[in-house]
């Protein structure tokens, strides 16, 4: 089987790993959670103990423990979906999570996936979302969330030459989301 990686972003609370957790199921993909793999190394390094305190590192460091989190990434064997956000947002801060230069290194790389979804149920999400510690949602902050990742993603997209597939997640139909997402990978799964 040759290496095959994939990129699922999406803003917090659009349902990206809820629908990432829908593949679960194929023995075939593995799934590798980014911010899991900056958390062990940030644990390992005695720089943050949670997600919420890591985002609020320097760029410095934030970009450093993403690279070495990508070079484990890349270093993987087999069918490799990646679940990362396309920015980390701090206090109207973002720090890019998917960089040209860093992703242009997985060779195995064939497309990115961005899961979206209306405003309105991310911010409702991410208020029901009592596992984290955010700074105060609003709506013009999500949208503003949601175009910045867009762009970043149609960057990567453009400059690396690969797809970018957009899957919309509606609320209350998460099974629509996860064949969407199973389709989708499937298909770049097998390309020839």
């Amino acid at each position: 089987m040759p290496n095959r990686v994939v990129i699922v972003a999406g803003s917090p609370g659009a349902g990206k790993t809820t629908l990432i957790k829908g593949l679960a199921s194929n023995p075939n993909v593995k799934i590798a959670n980014m911010g899991t793999l900056m958390l062990e190394i940030a644990k390992r390094d005695g720089l943050a103990d949670d997600r919420d305190k890591m985002r609020l590192l320097s760029n410095d460091r934030i970009s450093a423990l993403r690279d070495r989190a990508f070079a484990e990434v890349a270093a993987m064997k087999g069918h490799i979906v990646v679940d990362t956000h396309a920015t980390v947002e701090a206090n109207g801060r973002y720090v890019p999570g998917i960089p040209v230069e860093q992703v242009g290194r997985i060779k195995a790389l064939r497309a990115l996936v961005y899961i979206d979804s209306l405003t309105d149920d991310i911010l409702e999400r991410r208020k029901l979302d009592r596992s984290r510690d955010r700074e105060s949602e609003d709506k013009i902050r999500i949208d503003d969330q949601r175009q910045i990742n867009m762009s970043i993603l149609s960057v990567i997209s453009s400059s690396l030459n690969i797809p970018l597939y957009i899957i919309f997640n509606r609320q209350g139909r998460l099974e629509e989301g996860i064949a969407a997402l199973k389709a989708n990978v499937e298909e770049i799964f097998s390309e020839k």
